[in-house]
């Protein structure tokens, strides 16, 4: 599954910023009882930006991230149209995703 590893990844640090204890079993990560000594001082932990155009990565950023950057390049259009892409799959999914484009 296209970015399941990184999907994995984001679920984990964000279980472990915000939880004393973290068990999870995943494709790539297995976890029991897991724990940080030291946590983020921001609520929610530290934001979490995704890059990328493909679908896999627009739908995660969406999802699961709490910002998504736009690559460098591409004509102002493409630019546009992915915004509007992931404010979308966001809405869909019940959530607010800050949009960091350059």
């Amino acid at each position: 599954k296209a970015g399941g590893r990184l999907q994995e990844t984001i679920t984990v640090l964000k279980s472990l910023w915000l939880e004393p204890e973290v068990s999870f079993k995943g494709s790539h990560f297995n976890l029991e009882g897991a724990s940080l000594d030291t946590r983020p001082i921001q609520n929610g932990g530290i934001p979490i930006l995704v890059a990328g155009v493909t679908s896999a990565s627009v739908n995660l950023a969406a999802t699961l991230a709490d910002g998504w950057v736009h690559p460098s390049g591409g004509a102002p259009e493409c630019i546009e149209r992915g915004c509007q892409i992931v404010k979308q799959v966001a809405e869909m999914a019940g959530g607010i995703l800050a949009l960091w484009i350059w």
